[in-house]
């Protein structure tokens, strides 16, 4: 089966046009945060999302945002996000970073928040 983005030797992926979701409204949710985030998330941001199982949308909400990197759980171990975000922002310090972390992991390497208070 021939590869759909193949033009001669050279690959092209498909690029997905600007689509923001709407600002949610009504009761706070999990998912109206990740809408949230999609909605108003600026160019180049990094996401580092360990807001497990509250975090399961930001991917589908920020699909169609302005280009940004989306940082996840890699391997099934928990403890990541917020040295994740850390490094991220430390690597990268003229982008925006958003830590969607949650309460039970972050138990795991709270310690990273020294880092950006000092």
């Amino acid at each position: 089966m021939r590869c759909p983005f193949t033009t001669g030797s050279v690959r092209t992926a498909a690029v997905q046009q600007l689509s923001r979701p709407e600002p949610p409204s009504g009761e706070l949710t999990a998912d109206k945060v990740c809408q949230a985030i999609g909605a108003v998330l600026p160019e180049g941001a990094i996401i580092s999302d360990e807001a497990q199982p509250s975090g399961l949308t930001p991917g589908f909400h920020t699909a169609g945002a302005p280009r940004h990197d989306l940082l996840t759980l890699t391997g099934g171990a928990i403890g990541q996000g917020l040295p994740v975000a850390v490094g991220a922002a430390v690597a990268c310090p003229e982008r925006p970073v958003f830590a969607l972390q949650a309460d039970g992991s972050a138990m795991y390497t709270i310690q990273s928040l020294w880092t950006p208070a000092r």
